[in-house]
């Protein structure tokens, strides 16, 4: 008989002789590969800080190589610099002698001027012009200007030389020269003194003057001035191409220098690379391609390496992807024992629970409460110290008491002998009848005893009581020596653990066994009352769903029903109204009413297009929310454009239209108003919460039902207002027709005399316009009708009336007016008819004259067709008269 204790133990020794080899691999390879990994990035850092060292040290000898290069420009600059000194001094001194020279020679005394301007300059009395070397003085003296700005700076030449940094014998030859050309400038002072005498000997003045400025001392003294200037030239060219050779030697050691830092750096970025390269094991494409397949979440064979690159970071990469591979395999074989788990405990709880359950299906683990009986049989044991097991019929034991060690430390410990008590479990307990128990010996040379366990008729496991000896039967030590022997036993701890085992009497066996047969019986009816009872109640709660869940269809259905004959009752209330509406203005308040009892909760619109084909206006809206502006372009919405139903179930990620006041949060739908291929109006109509499946398809189709009753509707409407408006307008000039006169003017009667306001009556004639039509044409003779009629509109006060009467006779109805200012405003008409001016065919018309007869009513009258008369009689009156009048009809 199997023990748990036993299979404790069987399933361990293995385990404790591999645990340690088996923890001891991986963590020896882990820190072989760390010893790797380290002392690869530690190579790799040193070659990096190398590298960045030596670049650092190229990019300071570069510095020094380009400010050696600068110490040369500087060099040269300063040169330059000197020399522009040098020669503004040499310069200042001819300037100074040609201004003296002809000032002496013309007497003009601008040059005097510029003569002192020149040396107030190098005194810094004066600006110094920003180029003086470029200062011509000759055309300065042209126009009279001073050749410097206003702003300039004032510094004495001799200051500029000495902050220019020359060195004293240089300073000196300047200096020198300087005071020699001061000295000059006390002779030629004397010379333009002479000049200015203008007595009888200012002639020979004047040639004195010229022979003290052009004679051999004079020109000793320039000279005398020039060699310090040469000198100087010498020494600056001297000290700056001692300054040039010593920084072109030292920018060419720092250039030999950078030339060499530089191929040291090429070499030891070619060493990090390759670095670099034994440390990723590959280019960092490869391993970037193998990062990304990894963290993309491609387990696909991992990729293979090369010997010798086992320890780089593609190598490491590619154990990591195996190791993955391995933990996903594993991952989805658990989900499929799990998969399969769970279809298995639904099958056997749907065999529990359902009322249609096989219970064929359940095994002894489903129906057995392990942890109950296993308390029970452990309290039983202490009092009988009798050992009992419950086992299924695969051998797997579910409870177990009281195992001897001769089973767990011996019989269960070896294979073959394991196998010995699982095979005495399952074969030799069968074929014993329900209610009864059988006893053999095991093949391990002990005694069982085996009862069935029997529910629902099907044998689902046994009762056992075992590993015993009766104590009239000894034991056959020898073949247990034997066995020891055979099977690699210590045979002094088998034969002891042999005498530890229980000798019980037969009588004790069959009471015991007595005892467990009924528990067992009492178990296999209790389990089956229990699954049966758990059936039964399934069923009743399923009946009890069922029957609820009709109940509440039908309470849907009622409410549904309810709901649609609500909605019918509106809906036909609506086609009711509005088929007797007289004006669109009226059916639009009938729709908004109407509308807002349908969908309720909703908020919408109604749009009717106007005159311009791309607007449209809102003349309905319903609900809390304005949806729609008062006007929007067509182009707006989609269902307009596409000319058919646009609905939006899930506004946030759908294409909505652009003619809300707030973009939607819920479902809506837009519906073009089209009869006979005209779209004339919109209907659009947004929920206020969610709606999905059934519930969107039912508003979808009642918004479709009752647009389709507003579209017939408005354009039912639209039709009567075009005949009535072709009934009573005549169709060539526009105005009211002799039909509509005969309804109106006794209503408008009705109204005076109610409210006490004026009328009056006008007829009015064209004059001669049967010659006109005789002379002109028909075609001529309408233009003219049209061209009268357009003016009586234009002329028109707001609610006064225009009609023909017939042929070239139009009838005037004007409110609130006496008969003066009917004549006055009659008599204007009369004008602006005189002086209409058209063209027919390209040719002018010739002026047309009217003859008018009016009739003011008083409140008394209510005969139209005598008021008419009254009016004509006033027309004939005008016609006698002469034509082109207005003749007033006297109060009856």
């Amino acid at each position: 008989m199997a023990s748990p204790a036993r299979c404790r133990l069987n399933s361990s020794r293995p385990g404790s002789q591999l645990g340690p080899r088996l923890g001891c691999g991986p963590g020896w390879q882990t820190g072989s590969m760390t010893m790797t990994s380290q002392h690869r990035l530690s190579r790799f850092s040193h070659h990096l800080w190398l590298t960045v060292t030596l670049f650092v040290a190229l990019a300071i000898a570069f510095v020094f190589y380009v400010r050696s290069e600068k110490q040369i420009d500087r060099a040269n600059d300063l040169r330059h610099q000197s020399f522009l000194l040098a020669d503004e001094l040499r310069q200042s001194s001819d300037d100074l002698t040609r201004m003296a020279r002809t000032y002496v020679v013309t007497g003009d005394p601008v040059y005097a001027r510029r003569y002192q301007d020149i040396l107030d300059i190098r005194e810094g009395k004066q600006p110094r012009p920003e180029d003086y070397q470029n200062i011509y003085w000759d055309l300065a003296l042209a126009d009279g200007q001073p050749p410097y700005p206003a702003n300039a700076q004032t510094i004495p030449l001799l200051e500029l030389m000495r902050q220019a940094g020359f060195t004293d014998q240089e300073f000196q030859k300047l200096a020198e020269a300087k005071a020699s050309s001061d000295a000059l400038t006390a002779t030629e002072f004397a010379a333009m003194q002479l000049v200015k005498d203008t007595g009888p000997e200012a002639e020979a003045h004047r040639a004195q003057a010229r022979l003290m400025l052009y004679d051999s001392r004079y020109h000793q003294a320039k000279a005398a001035i020039m060699r310090p200037i040469a000198e100087f030239y010498r020494l600056v060219d001297q000290r700056t191409l001692d300054a040039v050779h010593t920084a072109a030697t030292r920018a060419l050691i720092f250039r030999w220098l950078f030339i060499g830092f530089g191929l040291v750096v090429l070499g030891m970025l070619w060493q990090v690379y390759t670095v670099l390269r034994d440390t990723l094991g590959g280019s960092v494409d490869t391993v970037y391609a193998q990062i990304a397949q990894i963290g993309a979440g491609d387990l696909s064979p991992a990729m293979p390496i090369k010997a010798g690159l086992e320890h780089t970071v593609l190598g490491w990469l590619s154990a990591t992807q195996a190791k993955l591979i391995a933990m996903n395999r594993q991952r989805q074989q658990a989900e499929e024992a799990l998969r399969v788990s769970e279809a298995r405990i639904h099958m056997k709880l749907d065999s529990i629970l359902s009322p249609d359950g096989d219970l064929g299906v359940l095994e002894l683990a489903d129906v057995l409460d392990v942890r109950a009986i296993q308390t029970l049989l452990n309290q039983l044991f202490d009092l009988t110290q009798i050992a009992v097991g419950i086992l299924d019929l695969d051998g797997r034991v579910l409870v177990a008491t009281g195992w001897q060690d001769i089973c767990v430390n011996f019989h269960r410990a070896h294979p073959q002998t394991c196998r010995n008590c699982v095979e005495s479990d399952t074969l030799l307990s069968r074929g014993v009848e329900p209610g009864t128990f059988k006893i053999y010996r095991c093949k391990n040379q002990m005694y069982d005893m085996a009862t069935p366990i029997i529910v629902g008729g099907r044998h689902l496991g046994n009762v056992f009581l075992g590993q015993f000896f009766f104590d009239d039967e000894p034991p056959n030590r020898e073949r247990f020596r034997t066995q020891a022997r055979h099977y690699g036993f210590s045979e002094e701890d088998y034969l002891a653990a042999l005498d530890r085992a229980p000798r019980w009497s037969r009588e004790k066996v069959n009471t015991a066994m007595t005892f467990y047969t009924q528990f067992a019986h009492l178990f296999s009816t209790v389990s089956y009352s229990n699954l049966q009872l758990a059936q039964s109640v399934a069923e009743r709660e399923t009946l009890l769903n069922a029957l609820q869940d009709s109940e509440e269809a039908l309470h849907r259905s009622l409410a549904e029903m309810q709901r649609h004959h609500t909605q019918m009752v509106v809906l036909n209330r609506m086609n009711d109204l509005l088929l007797s509406c007289e004006t669109q203005v009226e059916a639009y308040e009938v729709i908004a009413s109407s509308a807002g009892a349908l969908f309720v909760g909703c908020s919408g619109g109604l749009a009717i297009r106007e005159a311009t084909a791309q607007n449209l206006r809102v003349v309905a809206t319903w609900g809390h929310e304005r949806t729609l502006p008062a006007t929007f372009l067509s182009d707006a919405c989609w269902a307009l454009r596409r000319g058919e139903p646009y609905e939006v179930a899930d506004p946030p990620h759908s294409i909505h239209c652009q003619h809300f006041t707030t973009p939607p949060a819920y479902a809506y739908l837009c519906v073009p108003l089209t009869v006979r291929g005209e779209t004339f109006g919109l209907l659009q109509v947004s929920a206020a919460t969610d709606l999905t499946g059934e519930a969107f398809h039912e508003w979808r189709t009642l918004i479709l039902k009752v647009s389709g009753s507003i579209k017939l509707a408005l354009s039912n409407l639209k039709l009567r207002e075009a005949l009535r408006e072709q009934a009573i307008h005549d169709a060539l000039t526009g105005l009211f027709n002799r039909r509509y006169l005969d309804e109106a003017l006794p209503r408008e009667l009705r109204r005076c005399q109610r409210t006490g306001e004026s009328l009056a009556v006008a007829m009015l004639d064209l004059d001669h316009f049967k010659g006109f039509n005789d002379t002109f044409g028909h075609e001529a003779g309408d233009a003219i009708l049209r061209a009268v009629s357009e003016l009586l509109w234009r002329s028109s006060r707001a609610g006064d009336l225009a009609f023909r009467y017939g042929g070239e006779e139009l009838t005037l109805i004007l409110f609130g007016i006496t008969a003066d200012h009917a004549q006055i405003r009659l008599d204007s008409l009369r004008q602006a008819i005189a002086q209409l001016r058209l063209l027919h065919h390209g040719n002018e018309l010739p002026a047309i004259t009217v003859s008018i007869g009016v009739v003011v009513a008083g409140t008394w009258e209510m005969d139209a067709p005598a008021l008419l008369g009254r009016a004509d009689a006033a027309l004939y009156q005008a016609k006698t008269q002469g034509r082109n009048r207005v003749v007033v009809a006297p109060v009856s």
